[in-house]
């Protein structure tokens, strides 16, 4: 109301005065100072209403974020795919992190790009019309790429009950969890292209992510589990964010799929998701917050598998974008990057569904990461 009379005042005045200059045109130096003072009035009263307006579509995105983008990972450690909608199952979205990379001989060493670059350029994509997950790698050319690697998506109770021998036991995280022994054909196909020794396994008992013992205490109600995720089901950025540690460290190749998440939302600013603490979808599942998310050498991977030679964005992050995590009683500083999530409820996400977020807390502080 208070710009809607600041605009008609300013305007109702310009009228007059632009009228009075006409016809006195010998006090025309008077008549164009008010001409002025009355246009400068008016264009300061338009600004503000497009600013105030801004701010409000900002707010309001803020507190009603709109998913832009959805990744899954099927393999851990290996590139995603971005669907435009997928189900969300009980341990996240369906086939995320649902197979894992063991080193050969030593299942308890868990293969991801912080240990083997090459993996960026593992991709796989899976083909619900014939139930397999089809892995292709991303050569330098046709030779060197070869043919695509078939895996079945299921894992029924026959194939368990045949190849019982192969299952193992892992752990990631302190967290421990089964897997199946894809066979040699898989484990050579993958060894040859990421030169070194390496198995797919096949996770079916799912990981309890909240005794993760890099989180020092549970963090997640019980029965919340997941496959081969970290710790939480979902991980969550805002496009805004990402586009700031971009333009801060200056690579131009930095983009949302180096981050891992699963859901890339647009907040209307940037570090907005660092607040929410629980969040709601229009089917009634709900995102409740975990942690912010800390963040590795993973997002200076590019999709070539090769570690960006100044290590970007995670000098960046470690520089610019380092606090305490919200869980982390030491304080001690560490760079993040998007908040995980733990979810109640199955259905399907979208890309342009909108989330309600139902309760906020306070964002990370920015200091410089602790040694």
């Amino acid at each position: 109301k208070v710009t809607v009379s600041v605009l008609y005042c300013g305007f109702s005045r310009l009228t007059p005065v632009c009228g009075m200059a006409a016809a006195h045109k010998d006090n025309s130096s008077s008549g164009s100072l008010k001409w002025l003072a009355a246009g400068a009035l008016g264009v300061g009263a338009v600004a503000f209403y497009l600013w105030q307006r801004r701010r409000q579509a900002i707010a309001q995105r803020a507190a009603y974020p709109v998913i832009e983008e959805l990744f899954v990972f099927p393999i851990k450690g290996c590139r995603g795919f971005s669907p435009k909608t997928w189900e969300l199952t009980e341990r996240g979205l369906h086939y995320d992190r649902e197979w894992v990379v063991l080193k050969e001989g030593d299942p308890t060493t868990v293969i991801t790009m912080r240990n083997c670059p090459k993996l960026a350029r593992v991709v796989p994509t899976v083909d619900a019309e014939t139930g397999h997950l089809k892995i292709t790698f991303d050569g330098d050319d046709a030779k060197d790429a070869g043919e695509p690697l078939i895996v079945p998506l299921a894992i029924d109770d026959g194939r368990l009950k045949v190849n019982k021998k192969h299952v193992v036991e892992f752990t990631l995280w302190g967290a421990k969890g089964s897997a199946l022994d894809e066979g040699d054909v898989a484990a050579k196909w993958l060894s040859e292209r990421v030169g070194q020794p390496v198995r797919l396994y096949h996770c079916f008992g799912g990981r309890d992510g909240g005794s993760a013992s890099d989180t020092k205490r549970e963090i997640l109600p019980p029965g919340n589990e997941v496959f081969g995720a970290d710790l939480s089901s979902i991980m969550m950025m805002s496009r805004q964010t990402v586009a700031k540690i971009r333009a801060a460290c200056g690579v131009a190749e930095v983009c949302s799929e180096r981050f891992r998440a699963n859901v890339v939302v647009d907040t209307g600013s940037a570090d907005a998701e660092y607040t929410y603490r629980r969040l709601k979808t229009s089917d009634g599942i709900e995102l409740t917050f975990v942690k912010h998310c800390e963040r590795c050498v993973v997002p200076s991977v590019s999709n070539d598998g090769k570690m960006h030679p100044a290590c970007e964005p995670t000098r960046t992050l470690r520089e610019r974008f380092s606090a305490p995590a919200a869980h982390d009683a030491a304080g001690k500083a560490k760079p993040l990057a998007g908040i995980n999530l733990y979810h109640t409820g199955t259905g399907l996400l979208w890309v342009g569904m909108q989330l309600e977020v139902v309760d906020t807390g306070d964002g990370p502080v920015w200091t410089k990461a602790e040694k």
